[in-house]
């Protein structure tokens, strides 16, 4: 009988669990589907399924790596499955909805039950299970339905009781990592290793404590069995999942540090990490709440509600008083004691997910800094709360549930009042969490939502695409409004970082931010110049044969439609040759070229660059050539096979660097120019140490002339400081005397040594630096003529060092162009001969600086090898200054009051510098608004306290312009209930971006020629090409027109290759994987055109050639590797259990 009723109390609470499993079916209504922003669903998901077997998306702009994405195989099958049986959209998603709630769900419940199977732990298993995927943080993830995140969410449970129970002898250590490799294997998270973190971590708690506990009585053996569980668990782990490790590895040895540096570094993660840790404090996340997403946005659903509402808020504490109270009742309701130390663990787990959850938040902020700075890796455990929450959300959970239970069953003995508290804890749980059961936390920022109904003329468009246009094509998205951030954003709610059209069709679709945009934005240019021939010429280079035209997009800020760019539309429709090819409602399909570029072509001109971001300057000329432009190193001949390639160049540009142009780069030093204050002075009994440790750095690096540099221009700040402060300290004055004309001289020897270390530099570099150093004084010599005011003891010797600055900046300035008028550059020249000086803007005059001779900027000038500096005089129409609106100015402002200043319009896309300075006489509560004047709502806003400390102060702003704005309006708005006066200096504007871009080009047409063979292509997958070349007679150069990648590789054959030959997939494989194995002779990959890939061929005879993409290979042994251990796992399961069943 006692087993019937525990089997029934098993199904009420399977059957619980199962309805709230069925929350997703009111998300959606009628038409609509989830869409959009980072959640990766998409309309075809069996053709993107087969996509994720490739590590090469031919289809994403140019081309994309998608070797990292092989955990999706398994984390996106449910999705594919359902939705290929229901034949539709919303049906097989609402179905993928419940499947991962209950995954969530059921991994929880199963796990406790296997720690708790009693029949009076009924409470636990559901108010923790409920709590587990009823929650803030898992309710974040559904706005997008993260399936990579649920999938490790649903990991940790199974992993952690695995581990449990391995260490406690419940299980064998060797069995118990065949399990866990099997759980990583279903639930991989999306292969996205971060999303593991918290997994990470709480399993290596369990393991320390459960180990050290377990050593106090079996010493030796239980440290022995943790070594072979851990052993186990790594081996099945890898063996099951090498399919898509194998790739991850490799992307990690090849990519990690370029990736963190793409972040700006260990600081740059840091930083962002400050971003959203912001809210992550200890008190939030023992209420379970701190998701970014709460505090960070204006137009959330629903974090209002619990972030202002007295009920909610109390009701927020609930969970944390009940583990509270709990633990101080502990031994009241505690039956077996050998469950401590699994409470042991748990309370660990939470206090160890707070410190790693909490990110950079104080008080545990230094502990996760220093884990970014010194764990080689962490840094991909980024935003701290989505990777490390886990851990406190499952613990939270579980403790809630524990506690409760124990609290119910210690001090209730009525079985009906016991059936009531489980009852409202089930009910608090759903009740509190109430946004589940709306839906509307998929409304991200109205009318921006992920829940969408699809326009019909949208998929009738898509279908025709997909049916209509050959899948080598390339299509560019018109009109383009986010090209920095690459989203796609329309009227009717959808948008996303990924394109809509791209994620539904199988033909390449270019969009905004992709890798080549200067390219694409060339493009754009010659609509907007209506160019037909640079249009024609770059269309072609970049294969681009179709255009989409959009007429109901929307940009991220909700101000940009396609009414802006109604002039690039009718400069599409002008162009010859384009036409329209399919129109449906608010979409247009234009046609340029319908046959496509070939993916594979042999080129026969090409032109040397020196930098990739010349490119765009070469196609934006008008007299636009035929040579495919292929980028070497910044000299053109350091490397052999640069230096072959240039026997057959056509022609070579080699960029200019401009030495301090950018306004931007100058106010980085500026921005340095800080006289910190100083609390240990000269006189002071521990200045000797200070000076003891200066003079040891000082020592370090005395051959390292740019880290003197810096060293001694922060001594002549502190120098300035010290003389100052000491001025300003009015006790022992004679003593202070002595002390400040010390301090004179040292600064006078500070300046003098910057300048001997300048000469020691290269002669480009002492340029920089010369004017970094005339910042440096400029700044300090204000310091030093206010303090000629402070000191009691005669300016005499201020005065010297004032003249001995101003000698100083004399010479500096000899040196220095004058930035407004004219911009020095750097060339460094590879070879003697004549070059033609090519910009995008006009030139009015050229200097040579070693000869200050004028050069003819209208004929080829003569250069020998080596560094030449130049400096560029730009025409007065060309040249776009500064502005200043006023030199000083009284500003009055009434009660509540406001002051306006205008500058006058510049350019789209232009950033300006914007500064004064400002000093509040009178008033309090006053802000300074700088903002773009428009005649809409729209527009760009920074607002800025000032400070109404009676001292100056300096603002500086940077501000881009954009479509939306007619100029940039500095409001100073007082918020205050009396009048106030503030005097503003120097309120001005500067463009901040360098203006001109000056190359050396010269012309190479004399050299020898590659050769033209004909040439046969094959593609047989998006990784692998078999080419075919004949008629060979020198060398040529090959050209496979998708992005540039070191993951592409050319293996030449003498016949036509045997992956060519190959029957079936298994054998494709293994050609495949041997063919990896030859070497390759090419001499040379080299980036064509801004984009693309080329490589430099020698050889004479008919061949073949196998373009192979290399992590290609390394999924396809990955996935050998992990057949073999399915299929090893599977005979040690059916061996296991035939010895558990007959006892052996």
């Amino acid at each position: 009988m006692d087993k019937y009723k525990s089997l029934f109390r098993k199904i009420i609470e399977i059957t619980v669990i199962f309805t709230c499993s069925l929350t997703p079916l009111f998300w959606l209504h009628g038409n609509q589907i989830v869409l959009g922003h980072d959640s990766g669903f998409r309309v075809n998901s069996l053709e993107y399924l087969k996509s994720l077997f490739y590590s090469w998306d031919s289809y994403h702009n140019f081309g994309a790596d998608s070797s990292v994405l092989k955990g999706f195989l398994i984390t996106q099958l449910p999705e594919t499955i359902f939705m290929t049986l229901t034949k539709s959209t919303a049906m097989g998603q609402t179905l993928t909805f419940v499947f991962w709630f209950l995954v969530m769900s059921f991994s929880m419940y199963f796990s406790i039950r296997k720690l708790f199977p009693e029949s009076k732990f009924w409470i636990l298993r559901l108010a923790t299970t409920l709590l587990y995927v009823y929650n803030f943080f898992i309710l974040q993830a559904w706005f997008i339905v993260e399936r990579a995140k649920f999938s490790a969410y649903a990991a940790l449970p199974i992993v952690f009781v695995i581990t449990y129970r391995a260490l406690t002898k419940k299980i064998h250590p060797v069995m118990a990592g065949l399990y866990i490799g099997i759980t990583i294997f279903f639930l991989n998270g999306g292969s996205l290793v971060p999303y593991f973190g918290g997994l990470i971590i709480t399993t290596l708690i369990t393991i320390i404590i459960l180990t050290v506990i377990q050593s106090i009585n079996d010493g030796l053996r239980s440290i022995i069995r943790t070594i072979i569980f851990i052993a186990s668990s790594l081996f099945f782990t890898g063996f099951l999942n090498a399919y898509w490790l194998f790739p991850q590895v490799m992307d990690v040895i090849k990519s990690y540090n370029s990736t963190v540096s793409s972040l700006g570094g260990v600081n740059g993660v840091i930083n962002w990490e400050q971003v959203v840790s912001k809210n992550s404090s200890v008190i939030n996340l023992l209420r379970m709440q701190g998701v970014p997403d709460w505090y960070d946005s204006l137009f959330h659903p629903f974090s209002q509600a619990y972030l202002n509402n007295p009920g909610l808020i109390i009701l927020s504490f609930v969970p944390i008083i009940t583990i509270v109270l709990g633990a101080s009742l502990y031994l009241r309701f505690r039956r077996e004691a050998q469950r401590d130390q699994l409470m042991l663990v748990i309370f660990s787990v939470l206090l160890v997910g707070i410190v790693f959850a909490g990110g950079s938040h104080e008080p545990f902020g230094r502990i996760y800094i220093w884990f970014i700075k010194n764990v080689p890796g962490f840094s991909i455990f980024r935003s701290s709360i989505y990777k490390f929450g886990p851990m406190v959300w499952f613990s939270m959970a579980f403790l809630f549930g524990y506690m409760v239970n124990g609290l119910t069953f210690s001090f209730l003995k009525n079985d009906f009042f016991r059936r009531m508290v489980g009852v409202c804890a089930i009910l608090y749980i759903l009740a509190y969490h109430y946004p589940f059961f709306l839906g509307n936390f998929f409304d991200w920022n109205k009318p921006f939502t992920t829940r969408v109904v699809v326009p019909t003329y949208v998929t009738e468009m898509i279908d025709y695409i997909r049916q209509n246009v050959p899948s080598n094509s390339r299509i560019l998205s018109l009109p383009t409004t986010d090209m920095t951030s690459g989203a796609d954003g329309y009227s009717w709610g959808f948008w996303s970082s990924y394109s809509l059209v791209n994620s539904n069709i199988n033909t390449t679709y270019i969009t905004d931010g992709n890798p080549s945009g200067a390219l694409t934005q060339s493009l754009i240019k010659a609509l907007t110049d209506r160019n037909p021939n640079m249009f024609n010429v770059i269309s072609s280079r970049l294969g681009i044969s179709y255009f989409l035209w959009r007429d109901d997009i929307l940009d991220t800020n909700k101000c940009l439609t396609a009414n802006n760019f109604a002039y690039l539309k009718t400069s599409l429709e002008s162009m010859p040759g384009v036409h329209i090819k399919k129109k449906s409602e608010l979409w247009t399909l234009y046609a340029l070229i319908e046959t496509p570029r070939p993916p594979v072509e042999v080129i026969s001109q090409i032109q040397l660059i020196s930098d990739p971001s010349i490119v765009p300057i070469i196609f934006n000329q008008n007299n636009i050539s035929n040579e495919n432009i292929i980028s070497a190193d910044s000299s053109l001949q350091t490397t052999s096979k640069e230096n072959l390639l240039s026997k057959f160049a056509d022609k070579a540009a080699i960029k200019g660097r401009c030495i301090l142009c950018d306004y931007g780069e100058r106010h980085i030093y500026e921005d340095r120019a800080v006289f910190p204050y100083l609390n240990i002075l000269p006189g002071s009994l521990f200045y000797q140490l200070i000076n003891f440790k200066e003079q040891l750095q000082l020592r370090k690096f005395s051959n390292n002339p740019s880290v003197l540099f810096d060293i001694y221009s922060s001594l002549s700040f502190k120098r300035v400081t010290e003389i100052n402060q000491l001025l300003d300290y009015g006790k022992k004055k004679e003593r202070n005397r002595k002390l400040i004309v010390n301090n004179l001289q040292e600064y006078k020897k500070e300046i003098t040594n910057l300048v001997d270390i300048i000469q020691k530099m290269s002669e480009v570099e002492q340029y920089k630096m010369n004017m970094v150093l005339s910042i440096y004084l400029d700044a300090q010599r204000q310091v030093l003529a206010e303090s000629i005011r402070k000191s009691e003891f005669g300016p005499d010797k201020f005065i010297e060092i004032l003249d001995y600055l101003n000698s100083i900046n004399r010479k500096v300035a000899q040196q220095m162009p004058n930035i407004v008028n004219q911009q020095r550059y750097v060339f460094n020249v590879p070879d003697d001969g004549e070059y033609k000086i090519v910009s995008n803007q006009n030139i009015e005059n050229i200097i040579d600086t070693a000869t200050k001779s004028m050069l003819d900027s209208t004929k080829p000038i003569f250069f020998n090898r080596g560094i030449h500096i130049l400096d560029i005089y730009i025409s007065d129409s060309d040249q776009t200054n500064g502005i200043t609106l006023l030199d000083q100015d009284s500003v009055v402002l009434n009660e509540y009051g406001e002051k306006e200043y205008s500058f006058p319009y510049y350019d789209d896309g232009q950033s300006y510098l914007l500064q004064f300075n400002y000093h509040i006489e009178r008033g309090n509560n006053i802000v300074a608004i700088i903002t773009g004047g428009t005649n809409n709502s729209c527009q760009s806003t920074q607002i800025i306290s000032l400070e109404a400390d009676e001292k100056w102060h300096k603002i500086r702003k940077n501000y881009t312009l954009n479509d939306r704005s007619q100029s940039i309006k500095v409001i100073f708005r007082s918020y205050d209930d009396s009048p106030a006066r503030i005097t503003v200096e120097n309120l001005n504007s500067i463009p901040t971006n360098s203006p001109i871009s000056v190359l050396l080009e010269r012309d190479f047409s004399y050299l020898d020629r590659l050769d033209q063979p004909s040439i046969t292509v094959q593609k047989i997958d998006p990784t692998l090409y078999s080419v075919r070349l004949e008629n060979v007679s020198g060398p040529y150069m090959i050209k496979l027109n998708e992005l540039f990648n070191n993951g592409w590789r050319v293996i030449p054959l003498e016949d036509i290759g045997e992956v060519g030959k190959a029957k079936d997939n298994i054998q494709k494989i293994i050609t495949t994987i041997r063919l990896s194995t030859l070497k390759s002779n090419d001499q040379g990959h080299f980036l064509v055109d801004g984009y693309a890939n080329g490589w430099l061929i020698q050889n004479t005879n008919a061949h073949t050639l196998i373009f192979m993409y290399e992590p290609q290979v390394m999924f396809y042994i990955g996935i050998m590797i992990s057949m073999l251990g399915a299929g090893s796992v599977l005979c040690i399961l059916v061996i296991h259990r035939i010895i558990k069943f007959y006892k052996l």
